[in-house]
């Protein structure tokens, strides 16, 4: 009787003991990664990755290389320069300008004005220091003018900048709008570039963007604009 009640409890214990250890191999098991599937996600990580790096080098410096094949593989295509209003703006601009050219009592090489429209500011407007002697100050500054342009700029017949024209159109007061306003002005200001700015309301007012132009040109030349041009 006693033999077999060691033999019965032996057995009880030997069973729970067996029990134990297959739920402990059994959850060890559960957290070992299959072979497969950490392949599987290493692959996934690293795709990931390059695809950040991918776009991270987008507005980076690319290679030239790099650009051409970029360039090769976008659709492109051209398109107009100017928006709808900016068209308007140009048509009243440039008509200005040809009857300002064509009454001059005494033009000069000076004062013969064009017109030009999205010209990148860092193409007339830089510190006035030859490059290799650039500061910190001016390499920042010249870096601030990338990627921004004047919606139109009059020169003279020497290619030197007069004035300045902002269109602010039904899309300019959006997002950093006052931020971006505040640094042209700026940029104009301390260049020694006038400034005119045109809306939405002077689409239709050609005699008042004229006069604006002209109050501006009356001043930078000293001529009496309303007696050697009529609107």
């Amino acid at each position: 009787m006693d033999y077999l009640l060691i033999f019965i409890v032996g057995l009880t214990v030997g069973i729970v003991v067996c029990w134990k250890f297959r739920k402990v191999n059994s959850i060890a098991q559960s957290d070992t990664i299959d072979p497969k599937e950490e392949e599987v996600e290493r692959a996934q990580a690293s795709e990931e990755t390059d695809s950040s790096q991918r776009k991270r080098k987008v507005v980076s410096v690319l290679t030239p290389k790099e650009k051409y094949r970029a360039v090769v593989m976008a659709n492109l295509k051209s398109k107009p320069l100017l928006n709808e209003e900016e068209k308007k703006v140009f048509k009243m601009v440039f008509g200005f300008l040809e009857r300002w050219n064509a009454n001059l009592k005494n033009p000069s090489e000076s004062r013969g004005l064009i017109l030009l429209s999205q010209v990148s500011l860092g193409e007339f407007i830089g510190p006035e220091k030859n490059e290799e002697d650039w500061s910190y100050e001016d390499k920042n500054a010249w870096f601030a003018l990338q990627g921004r342009r004047v919606d139109f700029l009059i020169i003279d017949q020497n290619f030197h900048p007069i004035l300045a024209i902002e269109h602010q159109g039904s899309g300019h007061f959006q997002g950093d709008w006052k931020e971006r306003d505040k640094l042209k002005q700026s940029v104009y200001r301390y260049a020694g570039i006038q400034l005119v700015k045109t809306t939405k309301s002077h689409l239709d007012q050609p005699n008042q963007v004229s006069g604006m132009i002209a109050g501006k040109l009356r001043r930078k030349y000293d001529v009496n604009y309303q007696k050697e041009v009529s609107l």
